[in-house]
């Protein structure tokens, strides 16, 4: 009983990573408001290693926000 609870666990804990690893991973753009200029990032995570926020991104991405950091984002496939 107690291993097939386990399992469960497991399995919707590897696809809940494979969702997030999938997001990470997705390019995407940021357009500068003011000047219009575009940055691409190959994944949120390179997005985030230039100083951007991978969540605050998604959230613009979803249209649950409209920009961070003075860029709107969107996904770039």
């Amino acid at each position: 009983h107690h291993n097939g609870k386990m399992q469960r666990f497991q399995e919707l804990h590897n696809r809940k990573i494979t969702v997030i690893a999938e997001k990470l991973s997705c390019p995407v753009i940021g357009k500068n408001k003011e000047t219009g200029e575009e940055l691409f990032f190959k994944s949120m995570q390179e997005a985030e290693r230039n100083g951007f926020k991978s969540g605050k991104i998604s959230l613009c991405c979803s249209g649950k926000r409209q920009s961070h950091y003075g860029y709107e984002w969107r996904k770039a496939r």
